[in-house]
């Protein structure tokens, strides 16, 4: 590589030979730490820097943007998400075929002499290609070229005044002496700049310098050694956004703009985008709606899912996501349990993530999520905000206390909700007039949608289910599915089962689910009590019952009992949360008070005893929870909503 005497008057250079040799070496690299679930502080980085320019290149759907040095394409997906066509360019073979994976049009050329024509794009990118190139002007010149009048070009350069950057000098031979491998021993010469010397090479290339942002003020090595709190600290002074610490910065980010009068680009129509954000996707109603949502909208609006990682003793429903086909991005740090350093590392990512999506509607799911998800709805100006309630933790989670803090947060984030949907008639009540969370004319029942059809003919499975149990034909049996978790009270099934069997000795209970509580349940060593564990064959079990049993003392949708109602069994729960609108009592069940072990074994005992009203009953269930609980019906209800807020006028 010759290096340039003088920066601003040398004519145009390639970049260095061995760069590109270097990238096919360490492509593999971006899979992996430099990947979203990568090492802290590429992410952080890489994420920030990506962040910057996402913000400057604000381009309507159809405009063209050439990212030169692209790289694996780390802003391709957002930039094709936004609508805009991408055209990637770079001397390495394989950083281009990551970018074109991600939807770009691929080009192998050189930074300096790229194989475009003059003034074909609206906008040109060059993230930390600068450090590569020894020409600046000539980099900044061709660039330039590429850009219609009025466009604009987004250029990263290391800043030679960074304690980092000087770091990284002084340790460098130590580095190599010790035998450490990476881009500090690579033999590479990174380029660093002044300020004088880049706005010099802005003013010669023939640009407008329009803003200039530093960020990363971690301080190596200890960015690798320590990089929790260095990336928190180096968060912190960002948040501050004062220029005056540019020169501090690892890299600044340069907003240029190309002279003339911008050219106004056609429009292109889009799909509306939807953010769709839920703490989990752990076996339930939630995360079924959530999927179902996802991929049942999928022809008319273009959404990402998000979502972070189920907790100890929860189980993910992988098979729901991939037999829909879905693929969510994971937010780290989201979960359901409280953690103040989750907390806010999902925050930060949730807001990355906004910025980066620019939805039009964010829908959020569970508490957590509907908290995080509003509040950067809210920072990002996203035009509307969904929240669902599948149930709500106002009372029964928490103590009064508690409680009482709960329902005013959620009071305040209403406030910045277009639309809040409840999964039942009960839930709607709690949140409008109960708990006076929302006013009852921006509450809406929208009821979930399940796969139901498949569990018309689970009455099959009964006889080869039964001789796995080792009961006969004519034995009662029930079913009970969902998680072992307080809120479930599976003492309380316990104790009722005591009391059945002994009215019906050879009673059996089929308990399908798992959860922190399986431990206790286990130790009971109850009579007549086959505990599975989570299955995804539910039909065969629940074609092999007579009765569904269910003794939550809150719930917001009850998805097991819909689901056994659609395998034709009545069912025997509590009357609590959404419940009531799932099991007519009476019509398609029995529903007795919470935590009334007795009665629920009256129950259960009636209907083990009346075979006549167990039919009857488990007829009008399925015809019930079919007509009201469909994915179809869901879907359009959901997509109706969509289009009426995206059309109606700002509150």
């Amino acid at each position: 590589m010759t290096r340039s005497v003088d920066r601003l008057g040398a004519p145009p250079v390639a970049s260095s030979d061995s760069a590109p040799e270097y990238f096919e070496r360490t492509v593999s690299g971006y899979g992996g730490e430099r990947a979203p679930g990568g090492g802290l502080w590429h992410r952080h980085f890489l994420g920030r820097r990506r962040e910057i320019a996402l913000d400057w290149l604000d381009l309507p759907a159809g405009a063209v943007v050439v990212d030169v040095g692209a790289g694996p394409g780390p802003l391709t997906g957002a930039l094709r998400d936004r609508g805009c066509r991408v055209v990637a360019v770079d001397r390495s073979r394989a950083m281009l075929a990551r970018a074109r994976e991600g939807g770009a049009r691929a080009i192998v050329g050189d930074a300096c002499a790229v194989p475009l024509r003059d003034a074909t794009c609206n906008a040109a990118v060059a993230l930390g290609l600068a450090s590569y190139v020894e020409d600046l002007p000539g980099l900044l010149r061709e660039l330039g070229r590429l850009v219609r009048p009025g466009g604009r070009v987004v250029v990263s350069v290391a800043v030679r005044s960074a304690p980092d950057w000087w770091m990284r000098r002084a340790l460098r031979a130590p580095a190599r002496a010790a035998g450490v491998r990476g881009l500090l021993t690579s033999g590479l010469e990174l380029q660093t700049w002044r300020r004088t010397e880049w706005r010099a090479a802005v003013t010669a290339a023939g640009l407008e310098l329009v803003e200039e942002r530093g960020h990363d003020f971690t301080l190596f090595p200890l960015s690798r050694l320590l990089p929790g709190p260095s990336v928190s600290a180096s968060r912190a002074v960002e948040t501050l956004d004062l220029r005056a610490l540019d020169r501090a910065a690892s890299e600044v980010v340069l907003h240029l703009r190309v002279p003339g009068p911008v050219e106004r680009v056609p429009p292109v129509r889009r799909r509306p985008r939807v953010l769709r954000l839920i703490a989990r996707l752990n076996v339930g109603g939630p995360a079924w709606n959530a999927v179902l949502l996802t991929r049942g909208l999928a022809a008319r609006f273009d959404t990402v899912l998000a979502t972070g990682q189920v907790g100890p003793g929860e189980v993910e429903a992988t098979a729901t996501i991939a037999a829909a086909g879905v693929v969510p991005e994971r937010v780290r740090g989201l979960g359901r349990a409280p953690s103040l350093v989750d907390d806010v590392r999902a925050f930060f990512g949730v807001l990355a993530l906004t910025r980066r999506v620019r939805p039009d509607v964010v829908h959020t799911h569970t508490a957590k999520a509907g908290a995080l998800g509003r509040v950067a709805a809210w920072l990002c100006g996203v035009p509307r905000v969904v929240h669902t309630f599948h149930g709500h933790v106002f009372h029964g989670y928490f103590g009064s206390a508690m409680s009482r803090v709960v329902v005013a947060v959620e009071r305040a984030l209403a406030r910045r909700t277009d639309r809040v949907l409840a999964v039942s008639a009960e839930i709607a009540r709690d949140v409008s007039d109960r708990y006076r969370v929302a006013p009852s004319d921006r509450v809406r029942v929208t009821r979930i949608g399940l796969p139901l059809a498949r569990l018309s003919d689970a009455r099959q499975h009964r006889a080869a289910v039964r001789a796995e149990l080792g009961v006969c034909e004519d034995t009662p049996v029930a079913v009970m599915l969902g998680r072992l978790v307080p809120v479930k009270e599976p003492e309380v099934a316990l104790d009722a089962w005591e009391i059945v069997r002994r009215a019906l000795p050879s009673a059996a209970l089929v308990v399908v689910g798992g959860g922190p509580l399986l431990e206790s349940v286990t130790a009971r060593r109850a009579d007549g009590v086959h505990l599975l564990g989570w299955r995804d064959d539910i039909e065969r079990w629940l074609g092999a019952a007579d009765v569904a049993l269910l003794t939550s003392r809150n719930e917001g949708t009850p998805v097991a009992l819909i689901e056994a109602g659609a395998a034709g069994l009545p069912s025997v729960a509590t009357r609590v949360g959404g419940v009531p609108s799932v099991v007519l009592d009476g019509e398609t069940g029995m529903l007795v008070e919470r935590g009334d072990a007795a009665a629920l074994a009256a129950a259960l005992v009636r209907l083990f005893e009346d075979g006549d009203l167990r039919l009857r009953m488990g007829t009008a269930a399925r015809r019930h929870v079919t007509s009201g609980w469909s994915e179809e019906r869901l879907l359009a209800d959901v997509s109706s909503l969509y289009r009426t807020l995206l059309v109606a006028p700002p509150r």
